[in-house]
């Protein structure tokens, strides 16, 4: 009698370690959600305060040395006693880290950026970087400025610039590669204290300046790509040809308009 209750109760043990065990892997998974929220905080801090100072980068490098080294240091046995320490340090680590996402993806603070030139140049050589959508009286496109000419000569430079380009015989496409007169302007900032800062909005994309050039001041000088770019390229492809697809099966022009919005996301 006596040997069927054990069995009995080793067999219901069993079973309830089995059920426990699916219950703890999802707890310990819990602790990757923590640390995807601590870098989501950082980003968001970043974000909307554009807090930064030059210390931060070296206070953060010294808060991963010191988790580095008691990560070492701390003998195995110990190491569940320091576990709330360890913590607090990885998720410190990795929200001071969310902040250093949003400094280092902003390419303003770059020594060779358009905004830092201090004197004025006379021409710049850059790339088409975005789709090119024809307006009724200019193409329309994102280029990235990388060279400009100054008094020194051709020397690199970086920015990204919103282009209107008048209509003519030469019509860009992505990739293209053009020198043109400098006569970039700042986008322009909000006249309303409660209407959208659009000039605000393409800083978060890099994007600074704006220009309108002339045919006359464009000069194509070739195409080039990076391999990763030619996944963007037939993108853009794939959906001009759907795009020449819903206009000639929609002629109602308004409807065209909603249903290449809707459907492809063209502007």
């Amino acid at each position: 009698m006596t040997k069927k209750v054990i069995e009995f109760l080793k067999t219901k043990w069993s079973e309830t370690t089995k059920i426990q065990e699916p219950s703890q892997n999802r707890v310990k998974g819990l602790y990757f959600v923590r640390f995807l929220f601590a870098l989501i905080a950082g980003i968001l801090i970043g974000y909307f305060s554009r807090f930064w100072t030059d210390e931060l980068i070296w206070c953060w490098l010294g808060l991963v040395a010191i988790y580095i080294l008691l990560f070492f240091v701390i003998p195995k046995h110990k190491k569940h006693t320091f576990s709330p320490l360890m913590g607090g340090l990885a998720l410190t680590n990795i929200f001071v880290f969310g902040i250093l996402l949003i400094h280092f993806r902003n390419d303003s603070k770059l020594p060779h950026h358009v905004l830092q030139q201090t004197h004025h140049f006379e021409a710049y050589k850059a790339r088409v970087v975005s789709e090119v959508l024809e307006k009724n009286k200019s193409y329309y496109f994102i280029c990235q400025i990388e060279e400009i000419k100054n008094e020194k000569g051709w020397v690199k430079a970086t920015d990204k610039a919103n282009i209107f380009l008048e209509k003519g015989s030469h019509k860009p496409n992505f990739g293209d590669v053009f020198i043109t007169k400098n006569k970039l302007q700042l986008i322009n900032a909000p006249l309303n204290q409660a209407q959208f800062d659009y000039r605000k909005y393409l800083s978060y994309q890099n994007i600074y300046h704006q220009q309108y050039i002339k045919q006359a001041d464009f000069a194509f000088v070739g195409s080039q790509m990076a391999w990763y770019e030619y996944f963007e390229y037939a993108s853009i492809q794939i959906r001009q040809y759907c795009d020449k697809a819903l206009k000639q099966n929609i002629h109602s022009e308004q409807e065209y308009g909603m249903a290449s919005a809707l459907v492809l996301g063209v502007k």
